[in-house]
């Protein structure tokens, strides 16, 4: 039950905070938070881009790079491999504390000058793959985000141990696939989503150990199915050759009949397994993790998403959007893991434990307002302290910050105990991870203070080729036509809207992605990478949750009730208006198993 609820000063919506709230905030010694959950994830996925880069030049130098700042931002940028060297002393920037100012405007005067990485990524374990972000051990990719372990990978985006794969997302151990999205210890899987152990399977969802399979759901061990039918081999064969899936006009036909087909299929109203008391959706081997997503391996957390473990679990966590691996008692922190502990109020830091607002700080620990510092300890806005010193300054800043708060623009009051401000993001809100999972118009980001990017007007570019003009078979594509550039078929449809959602207009085909499409006899694609991300993102559930009951009782051919509706309640992210029938998890197994 609640304690007490509170009004959003955001959204102005009420929202309840529960006796194991006020538990969580106590231990970790912060004040009630004054933004509901939705705000203070949108605030803190703000911060986090990816997957929106741009050319532009250094601050130290003026060499042109591809980088995570977009060219207007007003930063000092400089080329990642110098700022993990010995190149800047990021304590010459430090500064005396004025406590008749706010703690925020102290911490935005810093981060206009302290130098930052062009990128965020593990450039010493990085091959041939100089177009990616937030990455580590990657071997001749492109355009690869949120990346570890992979190989002869174009287009990922939060991968893991993939080979040879084109244009996948949330996607996990698996090689020669494409197009597709949230599978795991797959083999040439195209155009599919939420597969499991699982070979050769064409527009298929949630199919686990299936082989050679198109257009089927919900379906476990088969092999040689059409759309959830049984076949023998020869037929199934001969029925997928007559597809002709070698053509962009049957692809586009059989994905469209696919979709429509599993709008009619249950849906489990969520995806996880191995759980124990959890509410959310992506959740995995996971215990007393609530209203959270894309989770893996943690345990006692709440508000968080985006989490992953490998062999070291997360624990005691709110509020904490990406990454994770052997950390805990983190709160409204973003990017921050690698067994970190007692992080607050913090963005994009590595090993490092007792840190209060603090940004891009690895291997360090108890600082507070710091930017780029590594293996420091006892700093306020990058300047050193005395052990004593720093610990009567930080109690004193924190009862500073109360009585002399920070007022955004839009009014909003910033005391101690609330995430960075959204207009002290480097990043505008369509350019983060904010946008992907808790999407807002232009209008409506502005109007709650975030920031948003307005791209340049691309200028034409002269014999570039309609998406109408490829060959409808890639067996008919010329040498000539792979090596041009291409109309986006978004921008053609709707150019306004396709910039607003990050399509670039124009794009090309590299070599070794075009290879790909000949080996599998796939066609080219007719958008561009950005918009063929945001297509498979359209299809999965938001970070948010509903309150709704099992619609098995809708469905004719199931039986098991004996006439009797199911009356479960289910917390899911399936929004009411989507039209696919959710289940809840004994009906959903009552007719897949």
């Amino acid at each position: 039950m609640p304690s007490n609820t509170r009004t959003c000063q955001k959204c102005q919506t009420r929202f309840p905070i529960e006796e194991r709230d006020l538990a969580f905030y106590i231990s970790v010694n912060v004040p009630e938070p004054t933004f509901c959950p939705t705000c203070r994830a949108r605030r803190r996925m703000a911060w986090i881009n990816f997957h929106s880069l741009y050319n532009r030049k250094l601050t130290d130098g003026g060499k042109n790079v591809i980088s995570m700042y977009s060219p207007d931002k007003q930063f000092n940028v400089v080329e990642d491999s110098a700022w993990w060297g010995d190149t800047y002393d990021q304590t010459s920037y430090g500064r005396n504390y004025d406590f008749s100012r706010p703690f925020f405007t102290q911490f935005q005067e810093l981060l206009r000058v302290a130098p930052l990485p062009h990128l965020h990524r593990d450039f010493s374990r990085m091959e041939n793959s100089n177009y990616c972000n937030a990455c580590t051990g990657l071997k001749n990719c492109y355009l690869c985000m949120a990346a570890d372990e992979a190989e002869d990978t174009y287009y990922g985006f939060k991968i893991e141990k993939l080979k040879n794969c084109v244009d996948v997302s949330f996607t996990n151990n698996s090689e020669l696939c494409g197009n597709s999205a949230f599978l795991s210890e797959c083999y040439n899987v195209q155009f599919s989503e939420h597969c499991e152990n699982s070979n050769d399977l064409s527009f298929c969802s949630d199919c686990n150990g299936c082989t050679s399979c198109v257009g089927c759901i919900n379906l476990r061990n088969k092999s040689y199915c059409i759309f959830n039918v049984q076949y023998d081999k020869d037929e199934y064969e001969n029925r997928v050759k007559e597809m002709r899936l070698d053509t962009f006009s049957a692809v586009s036909k059989i994905a469209s009949e696919a979709q429509q087909f599993f709008r009619t299929q249950p849906h489990r109203f969520m995806h996880g397994r191995n759980n124990v008391d959890v509410t959310g959706d992506f959740i995995y081997n996971s215990k007393n993790v609530t209203d959270s997503y894309a989770v893996q391996f943690s345990e006692n957390c709440r508000f968080v998403n985006s989490l992953s473990a490998i062999d070291e679990r997360n624990a005691d966590a709110y509020d904490w959007s990406q990454f994770g691996i052997g950390s805990e008692r983190i709160y409204e922190c973003s990017w921050c893991g690698l067994r970190c502990n007692t992080v607050l109020f913090s963005f994009w830091n590595y090993y490092a434990h007792n840190l209060t607002y603090c940004f891009g700080c690895h291997s360090s620990d108890n600082l507070f307002g710091c930017i780029g510092l590594r293996k420091k300890r006892y700093c306020i806005l990058n300047k050193q302290y005395s052990k004593e010193d720093y610990e009567e300054l930080v109690e004193n800043i924190r009862k500073q910050m109360a009585d002399v708060p920070y007022t955004s623009t839009d009014g909003t009051i910033y005391r101690y105990g609330e995430f960075f401000p959204s207009e002290l993001s480097p990043f505008c809100y369509n350019e983060t991870e904010a946008y992907d999972h808790l999407p807002l118009t232009k209008d409506s980001a502005v109007a709650k203070g975030f920031s948003w990017y307005d791209a340049p007007q691309r200028q034409p570019i002269a014999g570039a080729v309609s998406s109408k003009d490829i060959p409808d078979s890639i067996d008919a594509l010329t040498a000539g036509c792979a090596s041009s550039t291409f109309i986006c078929s978004s921008y053609t449809d709707d150019g306004e809207d396709a910039i607003m959602r990050g399509c670039t207009r124009y794009y090309r085909c590299i070599p070794q992605e075009i290879s790909w499409y000949r080996k599998k006899h796939i066609p080219l694609p007719r958008s561009c990478p950005q918009c063929r991300y945001r297509e498979r993102l359209k299809h999965q559930p938001l970070f948010r949750s509903y309150d709704r009951a099992c619609m098995c009782h809708e469905q004719t051919g199931h039986d098991w009730h004996q006439g009797v509706i199911c009356e479960k309640q289910c917390v899911t992210s399936y929004a009411p208006d989507r039209v696919e029938p959710i289940y809840c998890e004994k009906c959903y197994s009552a007719v897949v198993y």
